[in-house]
């Protein structure tokens, strides 16, 4: 009986690091992406990106500091990568 709060705290961290990793992990993918998407002429991965990232591009469309910080970022990538 006494392994079943242990189980649960286990299952409930577990759960909680996914969260961390996706929130965390999502937003930094978008400038890799980025420099794919400009290099890749390919209609399926275009439409793929727009997709995936379509939450993040709404929110640089209305609130100004996302866009800046999106902007730098991939600026930042393209820099170094492209």
């Amino acid at each position: 009986m006494s392994d079943e709060p242990k189980k649960r705290l286990r299952t409930w961290l577990g759960a909680a690091w996914v969260l961390i990793a996706v929130l965390v992990l999502y937003p930094l993918s978008v400038g890799p992406a980025g420099v794919v998407y400009a290099k890749v002429h390919n209609r399926i991965f275009r439409r793929i990106f727009w997709a995936t990232y379509a939450p993040l591009l709404w929110a640089g469309d209305h609130c100004d500091p996302v866009a800046v910080a999106i902007i730098k970022y991939d600026r930042w990538w393209a820099e170094r990568f492209r």
